[in-house]
C-alpha cells in the first residue's frame, strides 16, 4: 500500500492517475491492452508504446517502486482524438504487484514467464526486474507482429 500512496501523488504522463483510498483503488478506464491491440492484429506505432513504457518504468524506479508484473496485459492504450500527434497514449498500470525497492516479495509477484528467475537469490523487488520483463514484452512484440 506504501507504493501505491506514492505512486498516487507522483504525476506522469505514462502512469494512470490513481486515487488511494484504505478499501479500494480507482484508476481511468481504458480501452484495452497492448494484449488486446496484438491479437486482434490493429496497427500502432510500436516504437511509442515501447518508449512510453520505458518511461514509465523509469519513472517508477526514481521513485525507488519496483512493479513486479510488466507484460503485454498490464500495458493500458487509449486512442487518442483525431490529428493527435500518435493515434495511442500507452500507460503502464494494475500495480498490485508493485513492491518497494529492495522490499520481499511476499503476497503477489509477476506472472511466471514474464518475471525474472529468482533461483539463488533473496526474492526482493529489484528494478533489473522490470528491465527483464520489459526486455520480454519486446521479444514477445517481435514475435508476434511478424
Amino acid at each position: 500500500m506504501r507504493a501505491l500512496k506514492r505512486i498516487s501523488t507522483s504525476k506522469h504522463c505514462c502512469i494512470p492517475r490513481c486515487t488511494v483510498r484504505v478499501l479500494d483503488i480507482v484508476y481511468k478506464r481504458y480501452e484495452g491492452t497492448l494484449y488486446d491491440l496484438v491479437i486482434r492484429g490493429a496497427a500502432f506505432n510500436v516504437q511509442y508504446c515501447l518508449d512510453s513504457v520505458a518511461k514509465a518504468i523509469k519513472h517508477l524506479h526514481s521513485l525507488r517502486i519496483v512493479h513486479c508484473d510488466v507484460k503485454p496485459q498490464n500495458i493500458f492504450v487509449q486512442r487518442m482524438p483525431h490529428g493527435s500527434r500518435e493515434p495511442h497514449s500507452w500507460v503502464l498500470g494494475d500495480f498490485d504487484s508493485a513492491h518497494e525497492q529492495g522490499a520481499p516479495i511476499r503476497l503477489k509477484g509477476g506472472l511466471e514467464g514474464w518475471m525474472r528467475p529468482k533461483a539463488g537469490r533473496k526474492n526482493v523487488a529489484e528494478l533489473e526486474d522490470d528491465w527483464y520483463s520489459f526486455r520480454k514484452v519486446k521479444g514477445w512484440l517481435a514475435r508476434e507482429r511478424r
